[in-house]
């Protein structure tokens, strides 16, 4: 059973209450609060926020560029859509099995430096274990074509490694 509590929303920007509820931490019957743009930039920020939590396993050489690698992936027009869920109870909220995906996809090319998925997961979501969101991402997996972008987003960045990396 769900327990839902009243706050008050005080001095709370749309902002704010937009970004709660795209995070899942609070619950509204969404309207046209922002213009489209504003609203894609928070979709964004949000989405850049729940990876943010991972920063402590990027691989030392891509220190100085993982923020530019995500901020090219969350405005990439293949992977924008798929950022925020499309049914169910959550629609409009920020996708995270999806993200989980691109996570778990970078770790493989060795963008991200952990072992094991299972703790790279737990750090993402701050859980103590495994939950609905590892358990499902494979629900929502990365299409050829969003490999293949993913694949040439890291190259770009990579190059950019390289030029400061002596030989």
């Amino acid at each position: 059973m769900e327990v839902y509590q009243k706050v008050p929303i005080g001095d709370m920007t749309a902002e704010v209450v937009l970004s709660l509820w795209l995070r899942g931490e609070l619950y509204v019957k969404p309207k046209k609060l922002l213009d489209d743009a504003r609203l894609q930039a928070l979709r964004q920020r949000v989405a850049l926020e729940y990876v943010g939590a991972i920063d402590g396993f990027v691989a030392p050489e891509w220190q100085a560029c993982i923020h530019e690698l995500w901020q090219g992936i969350v405005g990439d027009p293949l992977f924008t859509d798929a950022l925020l869920m499309k049914k169910g109870r959550k629609r409009g909220q920020l996708n995270c099995y999806f993200l989980t995906n691109i996570v778990f996809r970078l770790q493989a090319l060795d963008v991200y430096r952990c072992d094991d998925l299972v703790e790279l997961h737990r750090k993402l979501e701050g859980v103590d274990e495994k939950n609905s969101i590892y358990k499902s991402s494979g629900a929502y997996p990365l299409s050829r074509t969003q490999q293949q972008r993913l694949l040439e987003l890291k190259k770009i960045k990579e190059s950019k490694i390289n030029v400061f990396r002596p030989e």
